[in-house]
């Protein structure tokens, strides 16, 4: 089955009008893709600030890189590391 979801398309600013209920938000496509690794839970749930981030780029692949989605969050990690969507 196609997935229905464009993440080409997907805008990464909360103020583009184009973002609707039907379109992920970085950080919840992050969140959505770490779910099943074996990550500390606070880990998975600090993913609005540079710091959580941060954390997650250096140790993810620790008992991760194997994972399925291991390579697809890698990119998006990049993506919100590079484009600076935190808080902090």
């Amino acid at each position: 089955m196609k997935d229905r979801l464009d993440w080409g398309s997907i805008p990464h600013s909360s103020t583009d009008e184009r973002t609707t209920k039907y379109y992920m938000t970085d950080i919840e496509r992050l969140r959505s893709l770490i779910r099943t690794m074996r990550l500390p839970r606070f880990r998975k749930d600090n993913l609005d600030n540079k710091h959580g981030l941060l954390w997650l780029a250096r140790n993810m692949g620790m008992k991760n890189s194997k994972h399925l989605k291991y390579p697809e969050a890698v990119e998006q990690l990049k993506i919100m590391l590079r484009e600076k969507l935190y808080n902090s």
